[in-house]
């Protein structure tokens, strides 16, 4: 997990979706991100982001899946390749 949160957000999320806090990265700007895409990609992975705003959206356009949350911004629409209009999250996986 990448996130442009601080340690503590991105920690709480992280143990929420079971993630190791070994395998989470904070406090990255978008070029951390979209070199982040990058290198997983030349190991052959498949990468799915989720963003939120429009300094995502170089690193939604880079990724294999681009998910945008909640965002207003053309650019971020544009950029994804889903966008989740709904502000919960939860309530959409649950229904």
């Amino acid at each position: 997990m990448i996130t442009g949160d601080h340690k503590h957000s991105a920690f709480k999320i992280a143990d929420a979706l079971d993630i190791s806090r070994d395998n989470v990265t904070y406090r990255a700007y978008p070029e951390d991100k979209k070199s982040k895409v990058q290198q997983l990609q030349k190991e052959g992975k498949i990468v799915m982001f989720v963003g939120d705003g429009v300094n995502d959206s170089p690193v939604l356009a880079q990724s294999d899946v681009g998910v945008a949350i909640n965002t207003q911004s053309d650019i971020t629409v544009e950029a994804a390749d889903v966008v989740v209009i709904k502000d919960n999250l939860i309530s959409i996986i649950d229904t």
